[in-house]
């Protein structure tokens, strides 16, 4: 299950990535968008909310890290195209009209794992706020079908670069905590893994 100390070099994979990146986002609504790089967060710092954002929404995703380019991509190729992907999730301002831009709302580490542990329903990616848990994902037998359709939609309105990242939103986002609450603590794993763990301060 997960990693053992022999397999972890080949099963995780240190993220290289350019000066610029482009983000694709392919929604759990179906539909596509993008998000600039300085939306990425790969260190557990905390996330300090602007005095115009009340509430903070959070969708729990996948993040594809893209290793030929591309254009148009046929769902039927697209697995030539990654290796590695990262559970993590995307937080949105909900109600501004920039909700999906803010700076380090991607939250994904920089160690990204072989795209093989997709295939290990065994494998649990939990996110947890407040030590309580708000999403569990074991993966099934479509998810890597599901990826490559991410990334064909994505490819067909932004060109993949190599290291950009196409990411897949696994749930509806939903309320994750509000400037009446202060601060709320999150947290990520994945294969028995911490994935990342941070402060939202409001």
């Amino acid at each position: 299950r997960g990693e053992t100390p022999g397999r972890t070099f080949r099963a995780r994979r240190e993220i290289q990535h350019s000066k610029t990146m482009n983000l694709s986002i392919y929604g759990f609504d179906g539909n596509t968008g993008c998000r600039p790089d300085t939306t990425l967060e790969f260190e557990d710092r905390d996330f300090y909310i602007p005095e115009s954002v009340d509430r903070i929404d959070f969708a729990p995703a996948i993040f594809i890290r893209m290793t030929r380019a591309g254009k148009c991509i046929s769902p039927a190729f697209a697995e030539r195209y990654y290796e590695a992907v990262c559970p993590g999730m995307l937080l949105y301002a909900s109600g501004h009209p920039s909700a999906a831009l803010f700076d380090h709302s991607s939250i994904v580490p920089r160690t990204f794992y072989s795209k093989h542990t997709l295939e290990e329903e065994s494998n649990v990616f939990e996110l947890k706020a407040d030590g309580c848990g708000i999403f569990r994902f074991s993966p099934s037998a479509d998810i890597l079908q599901t990826l490559d359709t991410a990334i064909a939609r994505c490819s067909e309105i932004m060109s993949q670069r190599t290291g950009d990242l196409v990411v897949l939103e696994l749930q509806k986002p939903s309320v994750l905590c509000t400037r009446d609450q202060g601060t709320c603590e999150i947290e990520g794993s994945w294969c028995d893994n911490p994935l990342f763990s941070r402060a939202i301060i409001f």
